[in-house]
This record gives structure tokens, sequence and C-alpha cells, in this order.
């Protein structure tokens, strides 16, 4: 489905929902206290679907009176299909200038970042500072790695973290984006370290589930432990 049809059914679900419930209208088999809570998760799920699609900046006034008047069985100011085009192209052009936005913004940080004593650049853009050495050794790009990490934009916000669930995150170094297959081979096992990603080594312009695209990320990471690869058994030579 695509994004603007599934913007569009959501905020039909959502209307729904809400419409029933502001009219204080009697369900069956259905309590009070569910369709609070039902009506409170699915605003939850709402306001999260149109911030990942760059929709944060929509007046939900507008939203919720148009879908008021859509459940009222008014004629609404634009057919289904003409509605869908609008949301495509308004995301398209936000996503276009977010990107632009995100790229300028990224690549000053870097080069400010760069001038710090205690940030080393490799030849590929990564950045990286030691804040505290490890001993162990360091990964090679088919280890498997566990750390820990927080993760965040330019502007400091959080958007993953291995801290908040309390567990290390396990996994091969070759799997993930090349900022940490190539910036962890750079730290000792035991070394709390920052990690600077250039978008190209992230997600570059398409950007991920909750990262933006074109943005620069900056990681925490401890490497808690590195397990190398196991060797592949070599076939039998039939003699």
């Amino acid at each position: 489905m695509k994004t603007g049809k599934i913007l569009v059914f959501t905020l039909a679900v959502i209307a729904l929902t809400i419409t029933g419930c502001s009219q204080r209208k009697a369900v069956e088999g259905v309590t009070r206290a569910q369709i609070d809570s039902v009506s409170y998760a699915m605003g939850i799920n709402l306001g999260n679907s149109l911030k990942q699609a760059g929709m944060d900046v929509v007046d939900l006034d507008i939203v919720m009176a148009t879908m008021q008047e859509v459940f009222d069985g008014k004629e609404p100011r634009f057919e289904p299909e003409e509605a869908e085009k609008i949301i495509r192209s308004f995301m398209a052009n936000r996503r276009e200038f977010m990107a632009k936005k995100n790229l300028e913004e990224g690549t000053k940080f870097l080069e400010d970042n760069k001038k710090n004593v205690d940030v080393v650049e490799l030849p590929n853009g990564l950045q990286y500072k030691i804040i505290t050495q490890g001993e162990g050794a360091k990964p090679v790009a088919q280890d498997t790695v566990k750390v820990h990490y927080r993760g965040t934009t330019v502007d400091g916000k959080e958007f993953d973290s291995s801290y908040k669930t309390g567990e290390p995150a396990t996994f091969p170094l070759d799997r993930v984006i090349a900022g940490w297959t190539e910036g962890l081979q750079e730290l000792n096992e035991g070394t709390k370290a920052m990690l600077y990603i250039p978008t190209e080594m992230a997600y570059g312009a398409r950007g991920s589930r909750t990262t933006a695209p074109n943005a620069v990320l900056i990681f925490e990471v401890e490497l808690l432990e590195v397990r190398p690869a196991q060797p592949q058994p070599q076939p039998e030579t039939i003699k």
C-alpha cells in the first residue's frame, strides 16, 4: 500500500474512533473504558505515523474538523484520489526539503567536528573519538560484536538506544551500515567511543524508519565483546 493511502486509511480509522467517542454512542459489547483506551492508542499511532512521514506540520484542528464533516455526510472539497495526490505531493516536497537541509547541516557539523584535537577522521569521511581505551583485539568485518550504543542526530535527538532496553546488541559486523562496519574496526574490545557517521555511510537520502533523509548520525558505542568468525569447513577433496 502506498504511503499516501496508508495515511488516508489511518486518518479514516482514527476519525471513526474519535467520532464514535465524541458522540458518546453506546457500542454493544464495548465498555466506555475500552473506547477511551483504544481512542488514545489510535491517537498515538496517528501521531507517530504523521511524524515518521514528515507530516507533523499539519494543522490538527483542520484535520479533526474535516474528519467530523466526512462522518456527518458533508460533501468534501476533494475527491479521495485528489486528496491522496495532495498528500503524496506534499510528502515528496517535504522530504526533498528535509534531505537538502539535513545534508547542509550534517556537512557543516562534520567540518566543525574534525577540528577537535581528539577527533580522528578517516579518508572515507568517518570520524571517531575515543572516550575510554580498551585493551582487547580489534574486530574484522567478518566478526560478530556485542555492543551497547546510543544513537542521536546532530541536533541531539535520540533515535535508538540499547541502554533503554538494558540489553546489548549482538550482530555480524558486516551486516550493518558502513559507518558501523568501518568504525568498530578502529576500536579495541573494551573501548568506549563516539562515532560520527556521514550520511553516505549511514542511510543516505532514503533515510530509515527512525532517521530522516541525509541525516548524519552520532553513536556513543561500547565494544563489549568481539567474537571471531568461525572458519568455514572446506569441502572434502574427491580422490
